[in-house]
């Protein structure tokens, strides 16, 4: 699941949490600025807009090879 970490109302870190309540999921928080971003998860994976499609590509790879967070 690619993931907006900024959303109008709420916040995508929010929305996975409220997910992840009912089922755990590999996914990918994308923001438009890294100094802003906060999650709980240390090991969360993060891109940055602009990001280009081999960054895409290893962030899928690396959610792939990671177990989900709790």
């Amino acid at each position: 699941m690619i993931v907006d970490a900024g959303l109008l109302e709420g916040s995508g870190i929010s929305a996975m949490q409220t997910i992840e309540q009912q089922r755990t999921t590999q996914h990918i928080f994308v923001t438009g600025d890294l100094r802003r971003f906060q999650t709980p998860h240390p090991d969360a994976i993060i891109l940055e807009k602009l990001y280009f499609e081999p960054q895409l590509v290893a962030a899928i790879e690396q959610s792939l090879r990671e177990p989900t967070a709790p």
